[in-house]
């Protein structure tokens, strides 16, 4: 994933994630809204994160 990201609402993820591979992130991030995640996480590879602006607001 390559780019600008703004991800704006109210999220909910339930369930079971399996995620494998190389990951590559660029970009400015805002993300606002409540989250709710549930589930089982198994994550492998290799992370590179460059740029990332992590904003959390409680309504």
């Amino acid at each position: 994933m390559k780019g600008d990201f703004e991800v704006k609402g109210d999220f909910e993820v339930k369930g079971d994630f399996e995620v494998k591979g190389d990951f590559e992130v660029k970009g400015d991030f805002e993300v606002k809204g409540d989250f709710e995640v549930k589930g089982d996480f198994e994550v492998k590879g290799d992370f590179e994160v460059k740029s990332v602006l992590y904003e959390s607001e409680k309504r």
